[in-house]
């Protein structure tokens, strides 16, 4: 598994891996992927199978392979807990705490979970960058001072309940919410010269907030036949993801001589939301001899909306900054058939 600089996952230097949690595809992808992952607390992981030729019901969306997350579900009757705290301290503190519960009697089974992670940090970079041309004339050097502080935190929950109908089919309800705050403040110096002669420098401080959220409902039907091997299942799905987005980068540039040239600051609000509605239909037989047959219907329909809405403050006033202000809305329906043969000799 190799995990890229853009927070791209890939399997064997396949396509993009998709991560499922508990068979359901996670809608993220690059940094914002990796920073979800992240804040899963250890402690409610079950075990994670990678899958890079996964089964048929994983095709449509994994085509890259697949990495599949399990949380813990106790089989145990009766009342069950597990809380884990967790707490780190290095120039920031840290802590990742869960609390995992359940009530399971002959006929139903009730589940809940509570996650809560909060990983502070920071940054810091010196670069030194020249730029030189063939003849030599124009060449120069930018020497840049980064410096930035992240705090985020993470809250999720999980409730949901498992019912047997009967001895053969099982109904499953549940919901998940996942709510992540984040703050980012960074001091940013950027000089320019002329071999070793400064041209103009100029200070930058950058003030981030984001607010995060996604919201899962799930309903899902089991029948399981005489034979152990024989069995179909039904699953909905509808979620929804919203991101807040508000920045300030406020810059001030000096000339050579370390007088004030002018001042700029951009205002940036970047909505961005997500809705996906999904149906799957699953089936799995014996055929003849050891060979057993998947086959599936899948079909989902999502659409995002994202906005880039940008604010231009000089000395003349505040003005929009209509070279940078965006917005797109994006549809994607998908409708599959698969199926495999699979067999062991």
């Amino acid at each position: 598994i190799m995990v890229e600089n853009n927070g791209n996952i890939r399997i064997y230097g396949k396509g993009q891996a998709s991560v499922f949690i508990d068979d359901k595809p996670v809608y993220l992808t690059g940094r914002e992927l990796l920073n979800y992952l992240q804040s899963l607390p250890s402690g409610i992981l079950d075990k994670i199978e990678i899958m890079p030729n996964p089964p048929a019901r994983y095709a449509a969306n994994g085509m890259g392979g697949i990495i599949l997350i399990r949380t813990k579900k106790t089989g145990n009757r009766g009342f069950n807990g597990n809380l884990i705290l967790n707490y780190g301290q290095g120039v920031y503190p840290k802590s990742n705490s869960s609390f995992i519960c359940n009530y399971r009697d002959g006929h139903m089974n009730v589940y809940g979970m509570a996650t809560y992670s909060q990983p502070h940090t920071y940054y810091t970079a010196e670069r030194d960058r020249a730029y030189h041309f063939p003849n030599g004339t124009g060449d120069y050097n930018i020497l840049q001072h980064n410096a930035e502080i992240n705090f985020r935190w993470a809250y999720s929950y999980k409730l949901g309940i498992d019912i047997n109908l009967d001895k053969s089919t099982s109904l499953s309800l549940s919901g998940k919410s996942y709510m992540s705050p984040y703050r980012e403040t960074g001091h940013y110096t950027t000089g320019f010269y002329t071999g070793r002669q400064p041209d103009s420098i100029v200070y930058s401080n950058s003030y981030l907030r984001t607010y995060t959220t996604h919201y899962l409902l799930n309903l899902g039907i089991l029948h399981h036949f005489s034979n152990p091997l024989k069995e179909w299942s039904l699953n909905m799905d509808y979620l929804t993801m919203n991101d807040q987005g508000n920045q300030v980068l406020n810059s001030n540039t000096f000339t050579s001589g370390g007088n004030w040239q002018n001042n700029n600051t951009l205002f940036s609000f970047n909505p961005f939301k997500v809705y996906v509605y999904s149906v799957m239909l699953d089936a799995k037989t014996p055929v003849a001899g050891l060979l057993t047959l998947e086959t599936g219907l899948q079909s989902s329909f999502s659409s995002r909306e994202s906005n880039g809405n940008y604010l231009v403050q000089d000395t003349t006033g505040l003005h929009p900054a209509n070279s940078l202000n965006n917005s797109f809305h994006f549809n994607e329906n998908i409708n599959a058939f698969y199926g495999s043969l699979n067999g062991q000799y």
